[in-house]
């Protein structure tokens, strides 16, 4: 009963911020941390309530542009975690991709691509797409700023087909 209610207000919340659009902005300051003290705290099965974080996260948008400093090393540290369920993961770094269609990431851009470059070293395909598209979408929003990171991401791709 306790988790369908959790589900309920999560629910709610992501209505009202839809509806509220940035004036919901004002409300990210105290959500947030209860938000991500979750993914620490959650050691269910399926992780349901970091999942619902993880769509919550999407639908806040830009909202949370301002605490990216405090999203991005709780989403990445999830991704990057091996005992946490490969879907969870996934959705983890899809998290990411929405989020940067959504958020200046120019700032954190290390903080997410290196991590992404570790996962494109992990044996799970399903990763390694949600990594490469979201590597993808880094592109598109940083253009040339990215090619700092251009040698990292081919030496690990050329890492890919050697041990493939």
């Amino acid at each position: 009963e306790l988790a369908a209610k959790a589900e309920t207000l999560e629910a709610l919340v992501e209505a009202i911020a839809v509806a509220l659009d940035a004036e919901f902005k004002i409300y990210v300051t105290g959500l947030l941390p209860h938000l991500l003290q979750l993914f620490d705290s959650d050691a269910s099965d399926r992780r349901l309530p970091t999942q619902k974080v993880l769509h919550a996260l999407t639908v806040f948008g830009a909202n949370i542009e301002e605490y990216m400093h405090l999203v991005i090393p709780v989403v990445v540290k999830l991704f990057e975690k091996q005992d946490v369920p490969v879907h969870v993961r996934k959705q983890g770094i899809q998290t990411m991709c929405h989020l940067c269609k959504k958020v200046d990431f120019a700032d954190h851009a290390s903080r997410i691509i290196h991590p992404l470059a570790r996962v494109l070293s992990q044996p799970h395909p399903e990763l390694r797409t949600a990594a490469m598209d979201t590597l993808c979408a880094l592109v598109l929003q940083m253009e040339s700023d990215y090619a700092v990171f251009v040698p990292t991401i081919n030496k690990v791709r050329i890492e890919m087909i050697f041990f493939l």
